[in-house]
């Protein structure tokens, strides 16, 4: 039986989207939510996360700890923060981990930092964290959206900032994706192929066959000819 509660999926979708700056998926969060269920702590999940190879991505090894600061803050804190803020933040990530203290400790305090903070110096942060989450939970949990290839989690997040109308705007580019037209592959035949059958939708359909004066197939935008010549 499911033990999690909402806030605590939120804090794990807070964490993911801090370490990837990407949405998890249904997928990647069923994967953490069993881990937290399990009684691992926000840090054995960061741990866990930051094993990933997706995170070499985002955080390469060659990264000197001023670097991988910078990228942090950069990915957490909005342009609207203070500089003071700015750099009180860049100078605990580099304390940190100057201190010996791993990548996983660093992003699981933060988000708990950043979520529970009333220092109104971080407040667009504490915003766009949650903005984040807010975009994430939509896509991976209310639509059950997945997607394997890092990127694209993360374009679910592009644009999204402490503004709350870009929440909008990013459910409703989820709300495409789930109405994307799926290609359809036509084999023609050696006879002349017309008719609703052999006539593209809209998406990026195949038409197999070789081409000759008689071909009738309708071709939409996107679509192509395998085996022969010319695409629509």
């Amino acid at each position: 039986m499911a033990s999690i509660t909402t806030e605590g999926r939120s804090e794990l979708i807070a964490l993911y989207t801090a370490i990837f700056n990407a949405a998890p998926g249904a997928t990647n969060l069923s994967e953490i939510v069993l881990l937290k269920e399990s009684g691992k702590s926000l840090e054995e999940v960061a741990t866990f996360l930051t094993g990933k190879a997706d995170f070499a991505k985002v955080y390469p090894a060659l990264l000197t700890a001023d670097e991988f600061a910078a990228r942090l803050v950069a990915n957490m804190l909005p342009a609207e923060t203070s500089a003071a803020a700015t750099t009180f933040a860049t100078d605990w990530v580099k304390s940190q981990l100057a201190s010996g203290k791993g990548a996983a400790f660093v992003f699981a305090s933060a988000v708990q930092a950043v979520r529970s903070t009333n220092n109104p110096d971080f407040k667009p942060a504490k915003d766009l964290l949650a903005n984040k989450v807010d975009v994430s939970t939509y896509f991976s949990v209310t639509k059950l959206l997945s997607n394997p290839n890092l990127l694209d989690l993360q374009n679910v997040l592009t644009g999204v900032s402490s503004s709350s109308a870009s929440v909008n705007t990013a459910k409703t580019a989820v709300d495409a994706i789930g109405s994307v037209v799926t290609p359809v592959a036509f084999p023609l035949t050696t006879g002349l192929d017309t008719g609703a059958k052999f006539t593209g939708g809209g998406g990026n359909d195949t038409f197999d066959g070789i081409v000759t004066d008689a071909a009738t197939a309708t071709f939409t935008a996107g679509d192509s000819l395998v085996g022969g010549s010319g695409k629509d």
